[in-house]
């Protein structure tokens, strides 16, 4: 019989991290404390610094360790770029080239063709 898996297990598998037993004891705190903990140090650190583009990175290299967790999401989703040109541009040059004089090019070519367009341009 498959149980379905907590909204914790959830979490921890995707953050690359195990269900630890409840009858163990352990020093990391949960994700709860973990937000509290994580909402003093941010206002903290705030009012001593001025947040500028480095902020976050610095941020989460001195506390890297006291917010494991957390941590491995701000690296999971701290690398997402800020704007949405590439992708912009990628469906720009799509339309351009799977237009009607071009309507018997297949899915396989189109995409090719795309990308090599996307990266000659990027280079």
């Amino acid at each position: 019989m498959n149980k379905k898996p907590t909204a914790m297990e959830i979490f921890l598998n995707s953050v690359g991290d195990q269900v630890v037993p409840k009858n163990t004891t352990t020093s990391r705190a949960t994700i709860i404390e973990e937000l509290r903990n994580y909402r003093s140090l941010i206002t903290k650190y705030n009012s001593q610094n001025r947040p500028d583009i480095s902020s976050f990175l610095t941020f989460w290299k001195n506390y890297e360790f006291t917010l494991p967790y957390l941590f491995k999401l701000a690296q999971k989703f701290g690398c997402t770029p800020a704007t949405s040109v590439p992708a912009e541009s990628a469906f720009s040059t799509a339309s351009f080239v799977y237009r009607k004089e071009r309507s018997r090019l297949s899915a396989k070519n189109l995409e090719a063709t795309v990308f090599l367009k996307v990266s000659i341009i990027t280079i």
